[in-house]
């Protein structure tokens, strides 16, 4: 989107009257009836066949919103000043929740303050599990990001319910378990970013340890390496590939510690006051 060219509201264009799609989307979220009301900015910026939030309009568990049409739930939104908290149970129960459906590497794109955005909250730190970015931190797709924003707030399985027509959805629950649970037994924005904050100096304490460790076993000539046996009746087996950014313990999937140091520099969140 160029200098000069402006948004029309995307696939459901940017008028006052309902299209055909937005009478046959109606339609699917009344027969599907989640309790949770949902919403999307569509900006067309991602691939059809990957976009989460496309599959939940398909299945009528949202609604895609115009340019100028007003929201007056919590919008997950990078303008937002604190974080998505069990302070905002009501605000989402009451009103709802909704994305801004675009894609990570073109945000500058997006219009935000043409945006009827009722209350922009943040996330805070979590971890992808969805295909595109499995294992990267902060880059959720839309149906992780109201999952994560229902669990926070204390709605956990109508969360998981959401999560449930996604192959991988329980993998997001998962692998961000520990700290969903913290941040739902939180009060408030401030201690959301509180414990987000702790968990991420814990994170760089251990690498710092690994950092350290390395480089006394380099100074000393001496490598502790888990080299395989010289013998073994064990059968060759087929090599197992497995997402970018994960390693194996216990038969599952779990992030790469290394991995998320190197990409969790700009993810703390500063609490700038409430709104």
């Amino acid at each position: 989107m160029g200098k000069g060219k402006s948004y029309r509201g995307g696939r459901h264009g940017g008028g006052g009257r309902k299209t055909k799609a937005n009478r046959r989307e109606d339609a699917l979220v009344s027969e599907r009836q989640f309790p949770v009301k949902l919403a999307m900015w569509d900006f067309e910026q991602c691939d059809a066949k990957r976009c989460t939030g496309r599959k939940l309009s398909r299945l009528g568990y949202i609604r895609t919103l115009k340019m100028g049409q007003t929201f007056k739930g919590i919008v997950c939104s990078p303008e937002g000043t604190q974080s998505v908290s069990p302070a905002d149970f009501e605000l989402i129960t009451q009103s709802g929740a909704s994305v801004i459906d675009c894609s990570w590497a073109r945000l500058e794109e997006i219009p935000f303050n043409r945006l009827k955005c009722g209350q922009p909250r943040l996330l805070p730190f979590l971890v992808a599990a969805n295909p595109v970015n499995y294992g990267k931190p902060m880059k959720l797709s839309c149906v992780e990001a109201l999952a994560a924003s229902m669990y926070i707030v204390g709605l956990k399985e109508e969360a998981q319910s959401l999560l449930s027509p996604f192959g991988w959805g329980e993998e997001f629950i998962r692998i961000n378990f520990h700290l969903l649970e913290k941040y739902a037994a939180c009060k408030d924005s401030e201690e959301v970013v509180a414990v987000q904050n702790a968990y991420l100096k814990e994170l760089e304490d251990e690498v710092k340890v690994k950092e350290e460790r390395k480089l006394a076993q380099e100074e000393s000539g001496v490598y502790c390496t888990n080299l395989p046996p010289m013998e073994s009746d064990e059968s060759d087996e087929e090599e197992t590939l497995e997402p970018e950014n994960a390693v194996t313990e216990g038969g599952k999937q779990s992030i790469n510690v290394d991995t998320l140091e190197s990409n969790m520099k700009d993810c703390t969140i500063e609490q700038e006051g409430e709104n």
